[in-house]
């Protein structure tokens, strides 16, 4: 239908009409049905079928923050996000997504040891431009998940792809 309007305003500008607000005939449109979009009211569009993963994103910087939650709340997470490392294990979560290189290593190390002990089915992804310095992280004690070291760049999907893989909600 919306199809039909484009075809109709680009082929009466190109005669030098004025555009034509009604559905072109050769779409198979009915011209007697009221034009418009029905909507549904009060339905919510999430799936019930499946829990929210729940997840914390942790990033110094704005739009780190407000990009990667839009996105992982559009793939059905329920994200939230801080700036601040101390606040992690305040609110209940799947995973945690680290962005490493916006803090001192010593206060993420420390972090990252404290959240492994206090919360070990936490799942901890670290985003940075040096996986080499994460990559000999400590065991610790008991069965606490051991983290995903994503290499810089990295995008959305392949965040989203490592949390699915690994967390069920």
């Amino acid at each position: 239908m919306v199809a039909g309007f484009v075809l109709n305003i680009v082929w009466a500008r190109k005669r030098g009409a004025g555009a034509s607000l009604r559905p072109s005939a050769s779409l198979g449109t009915s011209s007697h049905r009221p034009l418009g979009i029905n909507l549904a009211t009060g339905v919510t569009m999430r799936n019930r079928r499946h829990p929210l993963v729940h997840v914390t994103i942790v990033a110094a910087k704005a739009e780190t923050l407000d990009g990667l939650q839009g996105y992982l709340s559009l793939a059905g997470l329920d994200a939230h996000g801080t700036r601040h490392l101390s606040e992690l294990g305040r609110r209940p979560c799947s995973a945690v997504i680290f962005f490493p290189d916006e803090f001192s290593s010593t206060t993420v190390l420390r972090e990252l040891v404290r959240l492994r002990r206090d919360h070990p089915t936490v799942l901890p992804l670290l985003v940075t431009a040096e996986p080499q310095r994460y990559s000999g992280i400590p065991e610790t004690a008991g069965k606490a998940l051991r983290p995903v070291v994503i290499p810089k760049p990295a995008w959305g999907w392949t965040i989203l792809d490592a949390i699915q893989r690994r967390v069920s909600p």
